[in-house]
């Protein structure tokens, strides 16, 4: 699996767990607001090893060969990623790579050692998030299109998260 591949597996493993919010809905994720609005999809997912929702994604991803390896490494990289981790997918071209993931780790200087600049990308936002990629290309086409409306601002959004 490239390196890449561990953030859409979270992704698949909390929409599958029905934890695709941060707790079981109410509240708007973070990584939300640096999301462009038309985002065709968005999947938070608390990365805290002692939140429900990763114990959840934990005990599902025990049901499928490797997914439970991916999760633990990504325990393995404690630092380099923040509390939430968001995937968003720009679009569903190019076989579902178009997607991004978005977190505010609390040690940039460990996410630069984990990403591998020949496997993937990543930019600093503001307020101490990072963009993660699969290339520099689609690392660019998210902060463009970011530059707009940001997903915390779509009514629909807002309402399926409160639910």
């Amino acid at each position: 699996m490239r390196r890449f591949a561990a953030p859409a597996l979270l992704a698949a493993l909390a929409v599958a767990a029905g934890c695709g919010g941060n707790g079981g809905g109410g509240s708007i994720p973070e990584g939300a607001g640096k999301a462009p609005a038309d985002a065709a999809a968005f999947v938070s997912l608390a990365t805290d090893p002692s939140s429900e929702q990763w114990k959840q994604a934990m005990e599902l991803a025990a049901r499928f060969p490797g997914a439970a390896s991916q999760l633990r490494r990504l325990e393995k990289y404690k630092g380099a990623y923040g509390p939430e981790l968001d995937v968003v997918w720009l679009d569903f071209a190019n076989t579902g790579d178009n997607v991004v993931a978005v977190t505010k780790p609390s040690d940039i200087g460990r996410l630069k050692a984990v990403i591998a600049p020949d496997k993937a990308a990543y930019s600093e936002l503001s307020g101490g998030w990072v963009a993660i990629g699969g290339n520099q290309a689609i690392v660019d086409r998210f902060e463009k299109e970011a530059q707009g409306d940001k997903l915390d601002g779509d009514k629909d959004f807002k309402t399926g998260f409160e639910k």
